[in-house]
């Protein structure tokens, strides 16, 4: 946003503590007004899982019910995690739709030749880590990723997703729409995963699952 833009640059350039809580606490400010004015009351769990309009919500996580281990709780705003969204949007190598959340702690790398794309709508969980390497790493329109989720290589989450807290996906590993990995799960290379379906906690999966 370039309203946002102001602040964060000098926040970047201070080296004295007392600038930077100045700065910090300026910051603060405007992302409080801003979520204040997105979301009227800031709910408790992802509405990616649950068919429930909400004010502040994307229309893109409809349909989706709450499935134990599946669910993933909200990243609260926080002005260190709007500085990495901040610093992602301006990343060469990382491109990030309207309306993405990030969480406290997410990480954004990719290898030179390899890039990040993450649809709009999306959410990424406290401590995420996102690391494309050989190609293109894909989080589709809508998906949810829960915290200490992760993706590395070139893998393909689909649109409407669920990546269960502390799941993995690695090499060519693939989401299709609105599939589920629930929490600790793993997804290796080779896995392919069909529309729809819900892998359960502490599973390991390396081929095609439906």
């Amino acid at each position: 946003m370039p309203e946002l833009d102001r602040p964060f640059g000098p926040l970047v350039a201070r080296t004295q503590p007392v600038e930077q809580f100045v700065a910090t606490a300026r910051i603060d400010r405007l992302v409080r007004e801003e979520a204040l004015a997105s979301f009227l009351c800031s709910p408790q769990k992802l509405d990616a899982v649950k068919r429930e309009p909400r004010s502040g919500l994307s229309d893109h996580n409809a349909g989706m019910e709450t499935v134990g281990a599946d669910a993933v709780v909200q990243p609260r705003p926080s002005w260190r995690a709007t500085v990495v969204l901040w610093r992602a949007r301006r990343a060469p190598r990382v491109r990030v739709g309207t309306g993405v959340r990030l969480g406290r702690g997410v990480v954004l790398r990719a290898a030179p030749g390899a890039r990040i794309e993450i649809g709009a709508g999306a959410a990424l969980g406290d401590g995420a880590r996102l690391e494309a390497a050989g190609g293109t790493l894909w989080v589709g329109a809508g998906s949810v990723l829960g915290a200490h989720a992760s993706l590395a290589g070139t893998v393909v989450v689909g649109r409407e997703c669920v990546v269960g807290d502390w799941a993995r996906m690695e090499g060519d590993a693939r989401l299709e729409d609105r599939a589920r990995l629930a929490a600790h799960a793993v997804a290796l290379a080779g896995a392919r995963i069909a529309s729809g379906v819900v892998v359960g906690s502490y599973s390991v999966v390396d081929g095609p699952r439906s």
